[in-house]
């Protein structure tokens, strides 16, 4: 499940990543966070809208505050975007 659960959040990036690096360019940042990659891919309903698979984010949203951490730490290992 885990790794059904991280193509959700890279599914979810691929589809926000323009966006939120076009915002990110406007206020005069070349990259983006990864922090500001994992909020954003975890915020509103981002994971239910891009992830394409409903059963794996439901799993991702019930499971503990850490073991999101984990999950979100190994799937974006790299400090920027």
């Amino acid at each position: 499940m885990e790794e059904r659960i991280k193509m959700v959040l890279l599914c979810t990036w691929n589809s926000i990543a323009s966006d939120i690096a076009e915002v990110e360019a406007e206020m005069g940042n070349d990259t983006v966070s990864k922090e500001i990659v994992m909020e954003m891919v975890e915020d509103a309903d981002r994971l239910e809208m891009y992830g394409g698979d409903g059963e794996a984010v439901k799993v991702f949203r019930t499971m503990k505050d850490l073991d999101r951490e984990r999950i979100m730490n190994e799937t974006f290992p790299y400090s920027s975007y």
